[in-house]
């Protein structure tokens, strides 16, 4: 027995059927449960054809189309199965009630054995419904009722699998649009932002380390005279000379296209004693010492050792003015050794962001790097930087391009190939399906034609009945009847004629069914070998 817990998540599965869509969906369930409300008791006021009285035949069919019309979008096979139930009970096979359950279990296909399972017990109520209307007389009727069922209950089944199929593959599409969408204006995004980054990292380095040596320089110009003035001046000149360059040359990289790797202005390693010198016409004690062999290196590591260094010399010219500053540059069998250490020095009066030393770490990171940073004994500081020889892949737990979500209503492996591929099979074997149920139909009304036209007759038309005359010898007559085997039990209140032997057969289906509810019989009663009564029966 369901516990109160599952009793309330079906409530909400229902409501959560109905309720997201909208009024507009809403208004539309509403009224056809209307409609059917009210088509449902007519068969049975009408025809009474079933074993329950009409009123209560009337009531039951009303109260199941307002119970299963609501409980398709939940559970299309139960719907379906409790209306051919009640359609057998009431009488009418549940007409267009079923029908639209049908259409309706096949929009909603998850199963396809329990749906197949589902139809086969919806065409045993259909066959019990037409035996119970006294439909099926014999093994032909029998057969043209199951066929009657394809076009009529199996039909709408595949029109609205294949609506169905459709309409799910086109929401994946769009939901895989709108994931694609989502995807690229994330992607651009992390683009600018990737680029906003190196492009401060680049003007903070380049820049930065410029703009503190002329700060310096401008400090020493109030002590400076005559030729010191002159030659400070043209420090400064030419440092702004070279920002002015490096400034251009970072705003040269932006028209560039990226290759995957964040170089911005590449510096090499010769590009040291330059530093160097600056860093000297300062004042400031620097020593800058290569050792082991030098080899070639790539760009982005040659470009992350540079930075290492500029970094290291301009936060002990800014941070520990007067300081010594010795720079170590060691070619190591599998590495390559960056160190920068300044002892103490002239504290820096300004605020600082350390925002340097974090594009730093950055910066050596993608390069493939280690990046440590603290304090020497002495109060000094030591910036030292670990890189390889080759470019590895940068280590990575989240995919900087993750593809696009799961579509909603799918399995696990919801990816959008796979549901194309499973729709595909799936409308293969749906095609099949179709193909042999068709031939297996038509096959099925072949052998009933040939049937018909190669068995013997088993009813009397209304045309051989009157093309018997009284008088007739029985043999005569007994010639152009079915087989005595075919004949039925008279069970009219009509008695037979005194010593008569009486046969008696049904009328045709065609005839049946004009004479209405009322059974057609006819039967011959023959004495001393000849034909004395032949008489139209009704039941």
């Amino acid at each position: 027995m369901p516990s109160s817990s599952d009793l309330r998540s079906n409530g909400l599965t229902v409501t959560f059927g109905i309720r997201p869509v909208g009024a507009l969906r809403l208004t539309y369930e509403v009224v056809l449960a209307l409609a059917f409300c009210a088509l449902a008791p007519i068969a049975p006021l009408v025809y009474d054809s079933g074993p329950l009285p009409a009123p209560v035949a009337a009531v039951l069919a009303t109260v199941t189309a307002a119970v299963v019309v609501p409980l398709r979008l939940v559970r299309p096979l139960t719907a379906l199965l409790c209306a051919a139930t009640v359609g057998v009970v009431v009488g009418d096979g549940g007409g267009l009630l079923v029908v639209m359950l049908c259409f309706s279990a096949g929009y909603r296909l998850r199963h396809l054995g329990r749906s197949l399972l589902a139809l086969l017990l919806v065409a045993c109520c259909w066959v019990a419904t037409a035996v119970q209307l006294n439909v099926v007389g014999d093994l032909v009727d029998l057969v043209l009722t199951a066929a009657f069922f394809v076009p009529t209950h199996l039909v709408p089944a595949l029109v609205g699998w294949a609506v169905g199929r459709r309409r799910r593959v086109v929401g994946a599409m769009h939901w895989r649009n709108v994931q694609l969408h989502s995807q690229q204006v994330a992607v651009a995004r992390q683009a600018r932002t990737r680029e906003r980054n190196r492009i401060a990292r680049d003007l903070h380095d380049s820049l930065g380390h410029r703009l503190t040596l002329i700060s310096l320089y401008a400090g020493t110009l109030p002590a400076a005279t005559g030729a010191q003035r002159d030659e400070h001046v043209a420090l400064l000149r030419s440092t702004a000379t070279d920002a002015m360059a490096d400034l251009r040359q970072i705003l040269g990289v932006l028209g560039q296209e990226e290759d995957g790797e964040e170089v911005g202005v590449a510096q090499p390693l010769d590009s040291l004693d330059a530093l160097a010198d600056s860093a000297r016409s300062t004042g400031a004690t620097f020593s800058l010492t290569r050792s082991g062999t030098s080899r070639p290196l790539p760009p982005l590591i040659e470009h992350a050792a540079y930075r290492v260094v500029q970094e290291g010399v301009t936060n002990a010219l800014r941070h520990a003015r007067g300081g010594p500053i010795d720079v170590a540059l060691r070619y190591e069998p599998d590495t390559l050794v960056v160190e920068v250490v300044n002892g103490p020095g002239a504290s820096h009066p300004g605020p600082t962001s350390g925002q340097g030393l974090l594009g730093l770490g950055e910066r050596v990171r993608l390069a493939g790097g280690v990046l440590h940073h603290g304090t020497t004994t002495g109060t000094g500081f030591r910036l030292a930087a670990m890189l390889p020889y080759r470019v590895l892949a940068p280590e990575s737990t989240a995919d900087p391009h993750p593809g696009p979500a799961a579509v909603p209503g799918m399995d696990a492996a919801g990816d959008f190939d796979l549901l194309v591929r499973r729709s595909a099979h799936r409308s293969r074997i749906a095609l099949i399906t179709l193909t042999v149920a068709i031939t297996a139909v038509l096959g099925c009304c072949g052998a009933a034609v040939f049937f018909v036209a190669t068995a013997p007759p088993t009813t009397v038309a209304a045309d051989q009945f009157a093309a018997v005359r009284i008088g007739q010898p029985e043999t005569d007559v007994r010639q152009v009847l079915p087989p005595p085997a075919h004949a039925v039990d008279d069970e009219t209140t009509e008695p037979p004629p005194p010593a008569a032997t009486c046969v008696t057969y049904l009328a045709p289906l065609s005839e049946q069914v004009r004479s209405g509810e009322q059974v057609v019989l006819y039967r011959f009663c023959f004495r001393a070998g000849a034909l004395v009564e032949k008489r139209e029966l009704r039941e």
